[in-house]
């Protein structure tokens, strides 16, 4: 720019604030010149982020600030018809007028049963701090338990989330790639493509393959994990637990690498369990060990000396033994060879990849870091969506874990560590954002950074006659999200609960739930169903033009204040040691027509409704309870969105650094200590490796459902990790002789990214992206080359059309299509028409989700049959009805 440009200009400057287009909110610095965003760069002094580095989906921030399709005032449905695909006939209003119905509406629901409103959110572009934190405390002071993430929370990570947070204290779990040597991913993008940490973990990574490491990707798809892995394995869908359960065998069976001192002293191996499998407890009902020092009998809470894996013992009458020593028989019977006859994976390819973790793991090494000696780990097994998102998901994660935990690699350099912060000894200005892993009811681990009712939180409640519309009171395993009460089975479970209400209302932001929860038609039945449906979005999409009544117009990352996106460390904290940093997203440019902050939004409907006070109340709660010091809101006060940020800002962090400081600066930073880091040997409690708490959950929950006549599989509720055959592989018609599956790209985020011009451009440009992705040699054998039509079907008869891409790095038995296409709204004309919308296909019944964690199966059975470009795109009601799969 020249120096006579520059002279006339009235602003020129650079902000510091958040990406908001994925979970991962990397710190970004916004060039805005005469009120206009011109730039975006990666901060390259944050470590929340790469250093400099941007994705396509952040430089796209620009194009959503002035896209012409974006919502920018206040509409009210005047078309009285709902359904997919019916036009609103939208009438503008001003947004007194919108906000005193939705007050009037949601203000007689409060006063009636206030769980007749389902609130609903989405971690798609512009809501992530609305995930975090914000509707969820509007939630609870609005008194309704019930809430809904619909596509995002039910087909991404309730098995992972659980596992984590039992074993990890954390989000997730990553390897440490700092000093990673050997990686086993099993379904996940950790490092090249998932949300969370994206970058940070990213960037660690690139530097780990230049020093060498291995990562072997067991996935359907060479695509991100596998193509960026060292060594592709592919694998039949839903299947990976019998590998893992094989490969556990081998180590602990075949080759006797495991490692006994963090066995005894880090998990629960050593409770001795009875025959009916549960723990032997002392007369103040804890768990006892065997102390092989001095031949006694002692409980997790006191020294023991030397604790038994192996050997048979009694205690008090009552034979027992080690629940290791259970763990240890139990897998003799998975072999390499039974489990390439369901994986397709070859023995011998299973018995190498274990043999080298194993060999990699380097049990009984340590390593000095900042003077401190620790174990030395450098082997990881990971998973995520791809690999967990199945029917089989919490036995499949927990065995995924079940080899970080055999070979001591969970929080040491090089293992597999929380995805987000476990441990945090405070901040050096005030103390606050201070957390610890501590030992909970029987010595499991949980962290004091989970907040209430969160799947890591320990103990898991106790099963009860459910009164959620999720029924995650019923089951509660799983973390928040179900498929109740989007599928046609909720009204029979409803009836035969005796529910003395049904949802009346949703209320949120973002989601698209029309489209991304599961099959098409009962997610329409239930919408149609509602009295009333608002909320506040970016863009028009085919949820809102097929069932809102009011729909708001939201601000977009780059218009918008938010000093809590990173509030929840337990998802997105640095990773290994990297420094602890807190960044802000805030407004770079003044929001454009009408659009308002749907954090303002919540904050005025509070104060309208009468219900400010419970609202502050929770908001202290979340606030100073977790991280803070100092006091908290005077809840009698009314307040601005932007002083509670500033109050929040001030709690965590002191007088010093106040909101003004953080608009200034956009983060603050400080070390992180290596036993923050690398927790695991200085902390006394334990994993999980033994799932004895199943037991009384399935007795529990078993009899609740069988008194009311309900048929729910129950045979996954056992303490030992077993195979279980997903929901697929129960599929008997022959006919349906493919897998077909949907996959995240990095270029995305769910369903919400696709109208983006840039986005968009890449997607028409990339053969992976609109195209239904098939082997080349499966598609030879059907008569089928690159670019046909087929029609896509599945037992029930529904069916999505789409053009096929051929190429070899796909499972020869599978069919993939990516995640959140094959959009028709009017608000979305660029993703129009552009490949299919893979949900169609799949159920969300009780028969095709995981027992325990209800995470959907997102794989299907289908057939594959040639169409062409005149036939309709799909259809989406069954022409068959449902069956039962469970045995």
């Amino acid at each position: 720019m020249s120096a006579q440009i520059r002279a006339r200009l009235k602003e020129d400057r650079w902000v510091s604030t958040m990406c908001d287009m994925c979970y991962a909110m990397c710190s970004i610095r916004v060039h805005v010149v005469d009120g206009i965003a011109v730039a975006i760069e990666g901060d390259p002094e944050s470590t929340y982020g790469a250093r400099g580095g941007i994705c396509g989906k952040c430089i796209s921030q620009l194009q959503i600030l002035y896209d012409p399709n974006r919502i920018n005032y206040p509409v009210k449905r005047t078309n009285p018809e709902k359904g997919l695909g019916v036009d609103p006939k939208w009438q503008r209003i001003s947004w007194e007028e919108a906000l005193a119905e939705i007050a009037d509406r949601l203000g007689a629901i409060r006063k009636d049963n206030p769980d007749k409103l389902v609130t609903f959110t989405s971690p798609n572009n512009g809501a992530i701090g609305v995930v975090m934190l914000t509707l969820g405390q509007w939630r609870s002071a609005f008194g309704t338990r019930n809430i809904t993430e619909a596509g995002a929370g039910l087909h991404c990570g309730n098995a992972s989330h659980l596992g984590a947070g039992m074993n990890h204290a954390s989000w997730s779990i990553t390897p440490d790639f700092r000093y990673a040597r050997y990686v086993l991913v099993f379904g996940s993008g950790k490092g090249v493509g998932t949300g969370h940490t994206m970058c940070m973990v990213g960037r660690e990574r690139a530097d780990a393959a230049h020093r060498g490491l291995k990562v072997v990707a067991f996935d359907p798809i060479c695509h991100a994990s596998g193509g960026k892995g060292t060594e592709w394995i592919p694998i039949v869908p839903g299947t990976d637990l019998s590998v893992l359960v094989t490969m556990a065998n081998l180590l602990v069976n075949e080759w006797g690498i495991y490692d006994k001192e963090f066995l005894k002293r880090k998990t629960n191996g050593p409770y001795l369990i009875k025959a009916d499998g549960r723990y032997v407890r002392d007369d103040e009902g804890e768990p006892l060990l065997w102390d092989i020092a001095d031949g006694s009998t002692k409980n997790w809470r006191t020294s023991v000396k030397d604790p038994a894996l192996e050997g048979e013992f009694e205690v008090k009458g009552v034979k027992c033994r080690p629940a290791f020593a259970a763990i240890k028989e139990h897998l003799k019977q998975y072999t390499p060879e039974w489990a390439e006859r369901i994986s397709t994976v070859p023995a011998g390819t299973i018995r190498r990849v274990a043999r080298e973790f194993g060999e990699n793991a380097n049990i009984g090494g340590t390593i000095e870091i900042q003077g401190v000696t620790l174990p030395y780990r450098p082997v990881a097994a990971v998973q995520f969506r791809g690999g967990s998102g199945h029917s089989n998901g919490f036995h499949t994660y927990l065995a995924v874990d079940l080899l970080n935990h055999l070979v001591g690699a969970c929080e040491v350099p090089g293992g597999a560590t929380a995805w987000g912060g476990a441990r945090s000894f405070g901040n050096p200005w005030t103390g606050g954002w201070k957390f610890e892993v501590i030992a909970t009811k029987d010595g499991h681990l949980t962290s004091t950074n989970w907040p209430t009712g969160f799947p890591g939180t320990w103990p898991h409640p106790e099963p009860k006659i459910p009164r959620m519309l999720t029924m995650t009171d019923l089951f509660t395993c799983c973390p928040s999200f179900s498929s109740l009460p989007f599928v046609d089975q909720a009204e029979e479970l409803y009836q035969k609960f005796n529910y003395p209400y049904r949802a009346e209302a949703m209320f949120g932001m973002g989601s698209n739930m029309a489209v991304t929860t599961l099959e098409l038609e009962s997610t329409e039945k239930f919408l149609k169903s509602l009295r009333f449906l608002a909320g506040a979005y970016i863009f028009h999409n085919e949820t809102t033009e097929g069932f809102c009544d009011i729909v708001l117009p939201s601000t977009g990352p780059l218009e918008t204040l938010n000093a809590i996106q990173a509030d929840m460390p337990v998802m997105n904290e640095p990773v290994g040691m990297l420094d602890h940093t807190f960044p802000i997203c805030q407004p770079c440019v003044e929001p454009m027509y009408e659009r308002r902050p749907f954090e303002e939004v919540l904050n005025e409907l509070a104060i309208r409704m009468g219900f400010s006070k419970e609202y502050y109340t929770h908001i202290n709660r979340a606030n100073g309870t977790m991280y803070g010091t100092s006091p908290p809101l005077y809840v009698e006060q009314k307040y601005t969105w932007e002083e509670i940020c500033d109050h929040i800002l001030r709690t965590r962090f002191g007088e010093e650094h106040n909101l003004d400081w953080f608009k200034e600066h956009g983060f603050i930073q400080w070390h992180k200590d290596v036993k923050e880091a690398y927790w695991r040997p200085f902390v006394d409690a334990r994993s999980s490796i033994y799932m004895e708490f199943l037991i009384p959950h399935g007795k529990e929950i078993g009899d609740i459902c069988e008194s009311r006549g309900i048929r729910v599989d129950m045979k996954q509720y056992t303490a030992l990790l077993s195979w279980f055959p997903p929901a697929t592989h129960r599929e008997k018609d022959p006919e349906l002789d493919l897998y077909a599956f949907s996959y995240k790209d990095v270029a995305h985020s769910g369903s919400g990214t696709h109208g983006i011009p840039w986005l968009a451009e890449i997607s028409d440009r990339n053969p992976w992206h609109n195209f239904l992705m098939i082997n080349r040699k499966t598609a030879e054998k059907k008569g089928l080359k690159d670019l046909d039509w087929v029609y896509v079907e599945n037992a029930r008869g529904r069916k999505i059309k789409a053009r096929i891409h051929t190429m070899e790095g796909v499972h020869p038995q599978c069919v993939a299509m990516i995640v959140g296409a094959g959009h028709y709204s009017r608000g979305m004309p660029l993703a129009t028409g552009k490949g299919a919308c893979f949900n169609v296909l799949l159920e969300g019944d009780l028969d095709h989700c995981c027992p325990v964690t209800q995470n959907i199966e997102t794989s299907v059975k289908v057939k594959i049959y040639r169409a062409s470009e005149s036939d309709p795109g799909m259809v989406y009601k069954a022409s068959k009805p449902r069956f039962d799969l469970i045995d």
